[in-house]
């Protein structure tokens, strides 16, 4: 395909565009507006993000990102940016890269019409999410593709699929752990979900597990209908090849979950009932480090965080790779 007729587009969810109460009020009427964030009829969730979480939760998490935000803005937009940079440079001039965020700026509108006025007749979409969640790679995925059909119906859409357990994603990950003494207790935390959302993701399907309990059966897994689309499943997954690939003893490691929000039933264990001072902390399941790994997990005061890929050249060369499949 000659000239830029093809692009690269990273799918994001999204971060305020400033650590004030305004700013951070936009983004989280954006964000816990979405259907597929909090599963409530329309009225409910409305009800709920107007009169409850917003009066009283804006001002809390505006303090929270100010905390990390750095002179260059957000550091996941300062991190995304330095990957989309790194990306573009792996794949040459011939092919842009952009960002398109779900919630904030850029938007998918923003950069699809720009791309089509550009020329352009393929989009190659990179969600920045290993594993299959509603809220997070369905809601982007789902997102981008419809504003692609309103605005820009004749470009070509690839996808890239959830890459949990890709071999060179897993090595990428491999990498951030050198030097880290393999004989201390790991604890590779997750972002939780709730029970319900693995039911909705199985429909029909018949579960295997108990999805509310905090003991995991691969076992279970293997005579499960909804196996190959389960979140809890996947991250299972990914930490085994991590574990194997690090050289970690799996009796090392620990399996958890992070950010709980609201009642209701989330997959355990939770991630702060799994460290101590002693723990190494690592978070496979986000590329790039926010809110919830620079000040969630750190205040949980691991014995070390391990920062997330963010712009890692070896991570950088997966998905240019992965591009180049999709195009091939």
């Amino acid at each position: 395909m000659a000239g830029n007729q093809r692009a690269v587009v990273l799918l994001a969810l999204g971060t305020p565009s400033e650590p004030t109460v305004p700013a951070v009020r936009r983004f989280l009427r954006a964000f816990l507006g979405d259907k597929r964030v909090i599963a409530l009829p329309w009225l409910f969730r409305k009800l709920l993000l107007e009169c409850i979480i917003l009066p009283f939760r804006a001002k809390h998490s505006a303090a929270l990102y100010q905390k990390i935000w750095t002179p260059q803005g957000s550091p996941f937009a300062v991190h995304t940016e330095a990957l989309r940079k790194r990306l573009a440079d792996a794949l040459g001039n011939s092919t842009p890269v952009h960002v398109a965020m779900r919630y904030g700026t850029p938007s998918a509108e923003s950069v699809i019409r720009k791309l089509a006025a550009d020329g352009t007749q393929e989009i190659v979409a990179l969600p920045q999410f290993p594993h299959n969640a509603e809220s997070s790679r369905e809601t982007a995925v789902v997102h981008f593709s419809e504003v692609l059909k309103k605005h820009a119906p004749a470009i070509r859409l690839r996808i890239l699929p959830a890459f949990y357990d890709h071999p060179d994603y897993i090595a990428a990950l491999a990498e951030t752990l050198h030097g880290i003494d393999r004989s201390r207790r790991f604890v590779f935390s997750f972002h939780g979900i709730p029970v319900k959302s693995l039911f909705r993701i199985a429909g029909k399907r018949r579960l295997n597990c108990n999805p509310a309990s905090a003991v995991f059966s691969a076992e279970a897994c293997k005579r499960c209908e909804a196996a190959n689309d389960c979140y809890r499943r996947q991250c299972y997954a990914t930490a085994s090849a991590l574990a194997d690939a690090a050289r970690i003893p799996a009796e090392q490691v620990r399996v958890a979950f992070q950010s709980r929000f609201g009642k209701g039933k989330w997959l355990l264990p939770a991630t702060a009932d799994c460290v101590d001072d002693e723990t190494i902390l690592v978070a496979p399941g986000f590329t790039v480090d926010c809110v919830e790994t620079l000040l969630e997990l750190q205040e949980l005061r691991p014995g070390k965080l391990i920062p997330c890929l963010n712009a890692s050249p070896a991570f950088a060369r997966f998905l240019a790779e992965q591009v180049k499949a999709l195009h091939a």
